[in-house]
């Protein structure tokens, strides 16, 4: 269950992603610097070493959520979800990730939404993993949303949208503004369907935002409910152009 905001700017972009998890998984890893094949790359991690968020320095940046609407079940032993991420996190356009992703069965993986957001070329790129195949989306370069939820996941997104679109002037009239305010929001009520989310067996568990501009990608997280908590320092990559 989660929710990700995004908004392009000039050599760059805005992204903010909610985690919502069950409140018996284990805690994650906060955001930290990495550095593989000789690129740099900022990213949370689950203690086994997945992710569900990781941007490089090449200003690509990648969410996946979970695809509850699917019945797709795999056979055991299943994979997890959060090492679709580190299987493409260097790469830095979506034909990259594309032929990666295509050379990999997925078959032990439930259903997922692979989101990447290419600052370089300009591009977002939507695959689906449904049980079946991998369907690939391309998104205009323009502001959107998405989000996952184990209850409704049209209805979530339909209220979450609602929130968005009220917020997007703002937000569009102020490049430097932060989206937190938008992923700590309790509209209508605090609840399943708000974007800070809370249920019994359920919640919201960190916000991740990340700023792509032309010199530089930073990362801010906030371990914990984004109503409650407040992110921890900024970590910065030098970005390759």
């Amino acid at each position: 269950m989660c929710t990700v905001t995004f908004l392009p700017g000039k050599n760059g972009l805005r992204l903010a992603m909610n985690r919502d998890e069950s409140r018996t998984r284990a805690r994650a890893l906060p955001a930290a610097l990495h550095l593989r094949d000789g690129l740099g790359l900022v990213q949370p991690r689950e203690p086994g070493g997945g992710t569900w968020i990781s941007a490089n320095s090449h200003g690509a940046v990648f969410t996946l959520l979970n695809a509850y609407a699917i019945a797709y079940i795999p056979p055991a032993p299943r994979a997890s979800r959060g090492t679709v991420i580190p299987s493409i996190d260097t790469l830095s356009d979506a034909t990259s990730v594309g032929t990666r992703l295509r050379g990999h069965s997925h078959v032990a993986f439930p259903p997922f939404r692979l989101v990447g957001f290419f600052a370089r070329t300009g591009e977002v790129m939507e695959w689906l993993w449904d049980g079946e195949g991998l369907q690939a989306r391309e998104h205009p370069w323009q502001p959107g949303q998405w989000s996952s939820s184990a209850v409704d996941e049209k209805r979530a997104g339909v209220e979450r949208r609602i929130r968005f679109e009220a917020a997007l002037p703002g937000l569009l009239g102020d490049p430097v503004t932060s989206l937190s305010h938008l992923h700590r929001g309790h509209l209508p009520e605090r609840g399943p369907w708000s974007v800070c989310m809370h249920r019994e067996d359920a919640r919201t568990v960190s916000l991740t935002e990340v700023r792509v501009d032309a010199e530089t990608v930073r990362m801010t997280y906030a371990d914990g409910p984004p109503c409650r908590n407040v992110p921890g320092a900024e970590l910065v990559l030098e970005r390759s152009l």
